[in-house]
């Protein structure tokens, strides 16, 4: 987790031009391009801001009121007005009044849409008219059911000051002056590295930079919707709008629900309780929505009057309520009697429409089991754009392919025209079984590629139960939807969109083959055969697509180019470059059958398996990969990997130094050394010591086949070069847990 934001060095939130850069350089055509390559690095990917075209437009006529409210007034207030509101006494931990705005609510009041109709409509220009310049407007849609990026802090960032640089892009170097200078003396390849990654410091601290620069900086509003949704610790955010508040010709509106810590963070600072004041909403959208259908326009006006009161009532402020029991109403022709029988909650109300009166309730269940699968594999790997699936995924999915017809596909582009209707199909299907509570993306992309995803947050937070989840399989047989979408997105390796083509980079392909593994290693199946087959079809599959260099699939794969940049693999060999990273993702069932029952391994003179099964020991570190299994440690031990194995040293690149390869063992007591020296390494708690007593099994079995107990270790420059006795005795000293005394003493015991 990122520093509390006040934490950050003031030298880094410096206003100020990049030093050492005269006028004219900063006009230049290279500044001029360099600005362009660090705005298309920053932007994020155009689904991170896709959130608010998937809010649904504010109904005819409702939250007319906003600009007249409260909100009006704050936003129309003067900068003085401002200052003088701000300058009473804060307590720790709180906005200042002046600048902020808090809209809260209850869940399914209609926070997004308000926020979606306040960026949207041309009022909120006119209201801004009265500042003393025209002020920039940038805004971000938290999503909890999104990518990685609508639901973080970086995402959050990243978005804000990609917006707000976008305008005003001659910012670049007083923003970043550090990135700058870098950027301007680097040559082209060293450009592409460093505008690759942004960390999250870098964000925080530029954005905040920004808002220092009071001039040629324009006034801006800040638009924050589902601060709830933030996924994480909110601190770190709250603190820095907590800073950025502080700065002239600013304001900032966030809508959230209203959770202790907001309340806290936002006491004293105008706000609304949206439910407040939603009722005469309600009231017109219900009106609306009974001229829609004609069992309400048979009725008295004396009658609808009834239902309408009666909608409004049981709503109790939350719109999406009153929105949901109408489509629940407009089924029928007895109105009034079932809406007698309607829940108040909107959790009863879902039951009812998912469980007690669905339409589709096999199809349903096995929507909502897979949709749960990939939701599993996503927020362990946190791989953006995955945690959804995509219609076409969903289709191949809800088809049921055996693993036979997907093993005698060939690789060839699919029928564009059988796709679509497919496609078509499972959209109305998809919309039809879950009662519209699961809606396809909308967007301008095609179907096949949008995505399926919750109405709102509060269907996935209700399915989430442990008692509806189970009422959820019941509906329909449990599947194993790992194994399902396996063979989904094998499907969509071998018969891809845009017909097959051949490529040696792997970037394009990995996030899906994430998946593939990920799927593979959570799979419930009790006859792991399918699976084992699909993973040896997806080799077969990815070597198709990779054109390869040299004979040597030890050298030269597509699974080999997985393990990192060519740099850090160089041109050593690696033992079964497939099998190596089936290990790395611990799908333990495909490598016990493919090296214990049919024998398809003998160890060689490459890098050692047992290197990538314990490259996570103590620490997955931000991977995608799970932690060291001891059962696939002692799976490789058994069938003769050897933890001392010394692999045949390998030029780099050709013609160039050898590169020394150090043994399991080795690897294994650097990644102790380095875990003690990054506090990894936790006795305290429940959890931290059942870590541990995974990993000390592990070193334990190493030991058990007699490791070399000569070995002395320095992980990096941080650390201090150690033998093997001295690290395990100072890591015990240091956390007195008895698996980590028993390896110092079983250690002492073999080297006496």
């Amino acid at each position: 987790m990122p520093l509390p934001f006040s934490t950050i060095k003031d030298s880094a939130l410096a206003a100020g031009p990049a030093p050492g850069f005269a006028p004219a350089e900063l006009a230049s055509d290279r500044a001029s391009f360099l600005q362009g390559a660090i705005l298309d690095s920053l932007a994020p990917p155009k689904s991170t801001d896709d959130r608010e075209a998937q809010i649904p437009d504010h109904y005819a006529q409702t939250f007319s009121w906003a600009f007249d409210h409260e909100f009006g007034s704050w936003l129309t207030a003067r900068e003085a007005d401002l200052l003088k509101a701000s300058s009473g006494g804060l307590e720790a931990g709180q906005m200042p009044p002046g600048r902020v705005f808090w809209i809260n609510g209850l869940p399914g009041s209609g926070k997004s849409t308000l926020m979606r109709y306040i960026h949207q409509s041309p009022r909120l220009g006119h209201s801004l008219q009265g500042w003393t310049d025209q002020p920039q407007v940038a805004s971000f849609f938290f999503w909890e059911s999104g990518t990685i990026l609508q639901r973080s802090q970086e995402g959050c960032a990243r978005s804000l000051i990609a917006q707000l640089l976008s305008k005003c892009p001659s910012l670049i170097p007083n923003v970043f002056p550090a990135l700058w200078s870098l950027v301007w003396t680097c040559d082209t390849a060293e450009r592409v590295r460093t505008l690759a990654e942004w960390p999250l410091n870098r964000l925080l601290s530029g954005l905040a930079t920004y808002f220092t620069l009071s001039h040629p900086r324009p006034p801006v509003l800040l638009l924050i919707d589902g601060l709830d949704e933030l996924e994480g610790d909110p601190q770190v955010v709250l603190d820095l709008f907590h800073r950025i508040s502080s700065c002239e010709r600013v304001k900032i509106c966030i809508s959230s629900r209203p959770y202790t810590v907001f309340d806290r963070w936002f006491a004293g600072v105008p706000s609304i309780r949206l439910q407040d004041l939603t009722g005469a909403d309600i009231v017109g959208f219900v009106r609306g929505r009974m001229t829609d259908h004609a069992q309400f326009g048979r009725m008295e006006k004396r009658e609808q009057d009834e239902i309408v009161r009666s909608i409004q009532t049981k709503a109790e402020g939350v719109f999406l309520w009153a929105a949901v029991a109408m489509d629940v109403l407009a089924e029928t022709d007895d109105v009034v009697s079932l809406l007698g029988l309607l829940p108040s909650s909107l959790d009863g109300l879902y039951r009812y429409r998912l469980l007690e009166t669905g339409l589709c309730p096999v199809r349903l269940s096995r929507l909502l089991q897979l949709m749960r699968a990939r939701q599993e594999v996503a927020a362990f790997t946190r791989v953006s754009d995955t945690s959804v699936m995509t219609v076409r995924e969903t289709a191949i999915a809800l088809d049921d392919r055996s693993a036979d017809h997907v093993l005698s596909m060939g690789i060839e582009k699919c029928d564009p025209t059988a796709t679509a209707e497919h496609c078509r199909r499972t959209a109305s299907e998809v919309f039809r079984s879950s009662h519209g509570l699961l809606l396809v993306q909308q967007g301008d992309m095609p179907l096949s590629e949008r995505h399926i995803n919750y109405k709102h947050r509060t269907v996935k937070d209700w399915l989430v139960d442990g008692q509806v989840w189970q009422d959820v399989l019941a509906l329909g047989p449990t599947i194993d939807a790992h194994a399902i979408h396996l063979a989904a997105i094998l499907t969509l390796f071998k018969s891809p969109l845009s017909g097959p083509r051949r490529t040696r980079s792997i970037n394009a392909w990995w996030p899906n083959l994430a998946l593939c593994f990920s799927h593979a290693r959570l799979s419930t199946s009790s006859d792991s055969t399918a699976s084992y087959q699909l993973l040896l079809e997806l080799n077969s599959t990815m070597s198709f697509y990779w054109p390869r260099t040299e004979e040597d699939p030890r050298i030269d794969s597509w699974a080999r180019s997985c393990f990192g940049s060519f740099e850090s693999r160089g041109r050593g060999l690696f033992e079964d470059p497939f099998l190596a990273l089936t290990i790395r993702f611990g799908v333990y069932e495909f490598v016990r059958r493919y090296v214990q029952i049919e024998h398809r391994y003998r160890p060689g003179d490459g890098r050692s398996l047992l290197e990538h099964a314990t490259a996570f020991l103590v620490h997955r570190q931000s991977t995608i990969y799970p932690l060291s299994d001891p059962g696939l440690v002692r799976l490789l031990l058994d069938s003769g990997c050897d933890v001392d194995h010394e692999a045949i040293p390998a030029p780099s690149v050709p013609g160039g130094r050898t590169k020394a390869v150090k043994t399991p063992w080795t690897l294994v007591l650097e990644s102790i050394q380095q875990a003690d020296r990054r506090g990894w390494i936790d006795v305290e708690s429940v959890q931290g010591r059942a870590n541990v007593d995974r990993w000390a099994e592990i070193v334990r079995m190493c030991m058990d086949r007699r490791a070399h107990v000569d070995v002395s270790v320095k992980y990096g420059w941080k650390d201090q070069k150690e033998t093997t006795i001295e690290l395990l005795k100072r890591v015990a000293e240091a956390h007195p847990y008895e698996p980590l005394l028993q390896l110092a003493r079983l250690h002492g015991d073999q080297a006496a």
